[in-house]
């Protein structure tokens, strides 16, 4: 799930309007990684706790 991970960093330098919601990361698994076997609450279950450790590290570090 490396490339969740990914865009959740890239996340951290955006604006909170353009950040990704967990409906776009399944959109974007589907279209790009031809993923549609993800469900919405598979990939919330794995952003929720990433997503949270990711804020928690310093700037530089992630």
């Amino acid at each position: 799930m490396g490339w969740i991970d990914a865009i959740l960093r890239e996340d951290l330098r955006a604006p909170r309007k353009q950040k990704h919601t967990v409906e776009r990361i399944v959109q974007r698994l589907a279209k790009e990684h031809d993923f549609d076997q993800a469900s919405y609450s598979s990939v919330r279950n794995y952003v929720r706790p990433h997503d949270q450790l990711l804020t928690r590290q310093p700037r530089g570090s992630a």
